[in-house]
């Protein structure tokens, strides 16, 4: 890739983050976090079935780390990408 076009794909995920539309789904994961967290930790344990109860814990756990995970998404890739020697030769991140 390049030069001109890894600059420009650094600008284009700076652009994502400063972005009306990216605050807005920010703020919707951060709201999202805070009710999985409530429901994992103000919830009353369901003690008829351990076992259920332990299957609602592990999904609300992998919802959390997932929205997490989507939340520092443009931080990640610039933090990947800003370093040439992570892309490919004809690497396009376009494609």
């Amino acid at each position: 890739m390049s030069n001109e076009k890894h600059e420009g794909f650094l600008l284009d995920l700076r652009d994502l983050k400063a972005s009306r539309g990216w605050k807005i789904i920010e703020r919707v994961l951060k709201d999202n976090i805070k009710d999985t967290e409530n429901e994992m930790f103000n919830e009353e344990l369901e003690k008829d079935d351990p076992a259920e109860e332990m299957k609602r814990l592990s999904k609300l756990k992998k919802e959390r780390a997932a929205r997490k995970t989507m939340l520092k998404l443009p931080d990640n890739l610039i933090d990947i990408y800003k370093d040439p020697v992570n892309f490919e030769k004809d690497f396009d991140p376009y494609d």
